[in-house]
């Protein structure tokens, strides 16, 4: 029964465990590689060692008090003797069943098969400490190798376990009937040290690339603990009675339940030594496996968002993602974790993938970043944002652009968001192709209507109030502007310079344009509540944004 409460409290710390560091979920399309880097840095990582309760129960988990409504173990076939671990008293056994089998007959003491119901269980425990430490990995030789090791610690004291029922019998021995025990009361007391529990988790992939965790076997003072138990008498026993020439002798049962008290400690020794070997023998094994199942799994869900540039009069499909671990690993000293995405419109007829080119296939340069000033720091590739774009202009929805005063200008082609080689100075960029109507007796000069190429400047201001990261424009690089022979029938550097001078007096009305009121970056992750502190380019192709642990997690 013990085993079964234990059981139920580990599943919940290590599926939390699970939960948050396996993002996994469905792939209809492939995936973006390192769609999204996170990284933790050591200022970061203390929050799980000293902030891991509260982070538990914002993720739905509750593990100080809950309530079991009870279960139905059926052991398999076995004998008195293979139950008990104690030569001596395995002797004492076998010795006693000899005997009595030798003087009564019709018993039939050799095999068992105990089923035991537990109705009704609760638990209670003060949690005073619950952490994750993580560490770069240290390889013992021929130790399989890993990427983090995370360990997972324990301390609870005052551990109450109340019991309305326990009901035991043997199906092989229908005639013994019920025996129980009502109102089972098993407490930590006052004077015990504190239960502490330590569990390593290796975590690293399989020969297949997937990942896997390992539970290594833990460290406990589970023997140590003092515990003090109580029931209500009177206990429930078969009626036992022998006749002798007609007389009849009945068993004593106060004596019985008197002896049972009697032997508490010892069965309270027994059970913790059970818990132990449990957590010691058992426990690695089930969490290692559970992990693994919820992993092959998948645990999460594929998610829905607004396509952007879409009709606000209507409503339209709305795109699938999803986000995929691909890494987990050290960068430095910060805990990194690679995550792969997949978009895809569920509207679209066809196919539509994205070009190489629009992607890094690099992960942003670290050592150029602010990464180690900031609890958690997120990257998100630019050719996730590509992806997003290129499905909306499948669509449609790009086909023009407001400059200002009512003036709009028809977009050829997806805009490609370039943040290669951009950063310390150089603004991301919005590559963008429109076709051009040139007027009036320029008009002989070109074949109209133009295509002019041109990149828009970005910046990515994050908003005090809201905390919203918006994509503005700042102004045209005129160095990008760009207009093909094709489009031009003679007078090519006049028409140039008339485009580019024509840019020019848009650039006013293009500076501080919204390209999109929003970035989409998540305000919490896994219940850490993110306070986005500043934003920046990195040259590898990244959207670098630096955020803290908000303050509101310190109020909860």
């Amino acid at each position: 029964m013990l085993l079964e409460l234990l059981r139920k409290v580990f599943f919940s710390f290590f599926l939390f465990i699970s939960f948050f560091f396996f993002i996994v979920s469905g792939q209809a399309s492939e995936s973006i590689k390192h769609s999204v880097g996170v990284y933790v840095s050591q200022s970061g990582l203390k929050y799980f060692k000293n902030n891991l309760m509260s982070l538990v129960e914002n993720n739905g988990f509750q593990i100080d008090r809950f309530n079991y409504p009870g279960t139905q173990i059926t052991m398999d076939e076995t004998t008195i003797e293979d139950l008990v671990d104690d030569e001596e008293v395995k002797a004492t056994i076998t010795d006693i069943k000899s005997q009595i089998q030798r003087y009564f007959s019709g018993l039939g003491l050799d095999k068992h098969q105990f089923q035991i119901d537990i109705k009704n269980v609760g638990f209670s425990a003060k949690w005073d400490k619950l952490s994750l430490l993580f560490y770069k990995p240290e390889l013992v030789e021929d130790e399989k190798p890993y990427d983090v090791l995370v360990y997972a610690w324990v301390e609870a004291s005052n551990i109450k376990i109340e019991v309305d029922e326990i009901t035991a019998r043997d199906l092989m021995h229908k005639y013994i009937g019920d025996v129980g025990i009502d109102g089972l009361k098993i407490e930590q007391v006052n004077t015990s040290e504190k239960l502490r529990i330590g569990f390593p988790l290796k975590i690293g992939k399989a020969e297949d690339g997937s990942f896997e965790l390992i539970a290594s076997k833990p460290v406990s003072n589970m023997n140590d603990v003092k515990f003090s138990a109580d029931f209500d008498s009177p206990l429930r026993l078969p009626e036992i009675k022998i006749s002798i020439n007609g007389h009849e002798v009945t068993m004593n049962l106060d004596e019985v339940e008197g002896l049972v008290r009697e032997k508490e400690p010892l069965m309270l020794e027994k059970i913790q030594s059970s818990i132990q070997d449990f957590l010691e023998n058992q426990a690695p094994k089930m969490i290692t496996e559970s992990a693994g199942s919820a992993i092959k799994n998948g645990i999460g869900e594929i998610s829905q968002m607004d396509p952007p540039g879409a009709p606000e009069d209507r409503v339209v499909p709305k795109l699938f993602w999803s986000l995929n671990l691909e890494e987990l690993d050290f960068v430095g000293d910060n805990l990194h974790l690679g995550l792969g995405a997949v978009v895809d419109d569920p509207a679209s007829v066809r196919e539509v993938n994205l070009p190489a080119a629009y992607t890094s296939l690099k992960h942003p340069n670290i050592e150029s970043s602010d990464i180690e000033n900031y609890d958690i720091s997120l990257a998100i590739n630019q050719g996730l944002v590509n992806r997003i774009i290129q499905l909306s202009a499948v669509r449609g929805y790009f086909k023009s652009m407001e400059i200002g005063d009512g003036e709009f200008i028809q977009i050829v082609g997806q805009p490609v968001l370039n943040m290669k080689g951009k950063g310390n100075g150089k603004a991301a960029t919005l590559s963008l192709e429109i076709a051009y109507k040139v007027e009036g007796i320029q008009a002989v000069a070109v074949k109209n209507p133009i295509h002019i190429n041109f990149d828009l400047k970005l910046d990515f201001p994050i908003d005090p109030v809201t905390k919203k990261i918006r994509m503005i424009a700042t102004g045209v690089d005129m160095d990008s502007v760009f207009v093909d022979d094709k489009y031009i029938r003679f007078f090519k550097k006049k028409v140039r310079k008339a485009v580019r001078e024509q840019l020019k007096e848009m650039e006013p009305s293009v500076k501080g344009m919204e390209i999109a009121d929003e970035i989409p970056v998540p305000t919490d992750l896994g219940g850490l509540i993110l306070d986005k502190q500043k934003t920046e380019i990195n040259e590898a192709g990244y959207l670098m944004i630096y955020t803290n642990y908000s303050k509101l997690m310190e109020m909860k």
